[in-house]
């Protein structure tokens, strides 16, 4: 489990299963150190209560990443090892590239990235772009949001898709999918988290179709007041097919 989850400490012991606590934090069974990322990835150290494990060093970014690979050699080593994880090597990690549509960057200039994600929960929008923020400190961040899935349709987690947001500089946010089917008082209101948006400085927008969304960052997208910009893409679907007509145009 994630040993740094506050929620997750607050289970208390659990003496029917076997409870490995995995996190940056002094307590951990396997604490992640010495992390650092650049645009290249990150790299970071394992220790397996207070034993170095080995380093890692791949081309992933983001602290969250580094714990599901911490996770994930863990579960890995105890299964071949049964008593102890370090037998496994994690050297492998290093050649593993990530997955299609997870921080995937389309185009990649000196002036502009673009990078599609599958993001539509407050909570790893809100992890990337501070990620995305430590890859690309010199460069202005703008989001492109398409409140798609059944959680991001709602106003439900509107507040935390309100700090998640925060992150960026720039926030284009596409009409909710499938609006008709919600009553309007329970749907998502993309009106008003451009305003909560445009009062903390950021400069937020909302649109009645990906369309016209598409447009309006097409013509926004060259470097960002003297600064190099990133395009983020956060959608669970297609966002209508503008992602790759950005992204082809932007390789044009």
């Amino acid at each position: 489990m994630n040993g740094d989850d506050s929620n997750l400490r607050a289970l208390g012991p659990m003496p029917w299963t076997q409870v490995v606590r995995v996190g940056v934090d002094d307590g951990n069974d396997v604490r992640i150190a010495d992390f650092s990322e650049t645009g290249a990835g990150s790299s970071f150290t394992l220790l397996w209560r207070g034993s170095p494990w080995g380093k890692v060093q791949w081309a992933l970014s983001g602290i969250y990443n580094a714990r599901n690979a911490a996770m994930a050699a863990t579960a890995a080593g105890l299964t071949v090892a049964g008593d102890g994880p370090t037998g496994l090597s994690l050297g492998p990690l290093g050649t593993f590239r990530g997955v299609r549509r997870r921080q995937e960057v389309l185009v990649a200039s000196p002036l502009l990235t673009v990078i599609e994600d599958f993001g539509h929960h407050p909570t790893a929008i809100a992890e990337t772009l501070r990620s995305l923020r430590d890859k690309y400190p010199s460069a202005a961040l703008t989001v492109a949001f398409e409140p798609r899935s059944n959680t991001a349709r709602v106003r439900t987690l509107q507040a935390g898709f309100e700090r998640a947001l925060s992150h960026a500089d720039d926030v284009y946010l596409g009409p909710v999918n499938r609006a008709s089917s919600l009553r309007e008082e329970e749907r998502f209101d993309s009106e008003a988290v451009a305003q909560h948006l445009e009062a903390q400085g950021i400069n937020a927008r909302h649109f009645s179709t990906n369309a016209a969304l598409h447009d309006a960052l097409a013509a926004d997208a060259l470097p960002a007041r003297g600064r190099p910009r990133v395009v983020i893409f956060f959608t669970n679907g297609s966002f209508d097919g503008i992602i790759g007509r950005f992204a082809d145009s932007a390789r044009a």
